[in-house]
């Protein structure tokens, strides 16, 4: 009998991908390709406890992506910080960790098949 949870999730995840995905091009430095990948634009809040105790919220642009999309040089793999996703129509997306002890990726779901990227903006598409 099939995980009907899986099966529902991997549905979810597809009418995400064929309905609000665009697409992006991934880069990293020392790789020799670049990967076309489609990407879901998302936000996370971190809080953070300044200097003086106080808690502000530090807000992340997320970008969702399949793992099996995540490839460099022909091979899957994991984000890693420093990593570039322009967005087509957008604009260029580096993967970087919040900050403190958060991590630049985490997944996202239950069945660990996507990414969810935290980046920070880095330029507008001309």
């Amino acid at each position: 009998m099939s995980d009907l949870l899986q099966t529902g999730s991997e549905l979810l995840n597809d009418l995400l991908e064929s309905h609000a995905a665009q697409t992006a091009s991934l880069s990293r430095v020392g790789s020799t390709t670049n990967a076309a990948v489609l990407v879901t634009l998302g936000e996370t809040e971190f809080p953070r406890v300044g200097q003086d105790g106080l808690t502000t919220e530090e807000r992340t642009q997320d970008l969702l992506v399949n793992v099996d999309q995540y490839t460099l040089d022909a091979a899957q793999a994991e984000p890693e910080p420093g990593d570039v996703l322009t967005v087509s129509g957008i604009g260029r997306f580096v993967v970087d960790s919040p900050g403190g002890n958060e991590p630049a990726w985490r997944y996202s779901g239950r069945h660990n098949n996507r990414y969810r990227i935290h980046t920070r903006f880095a330029q507008a598409s001309t």
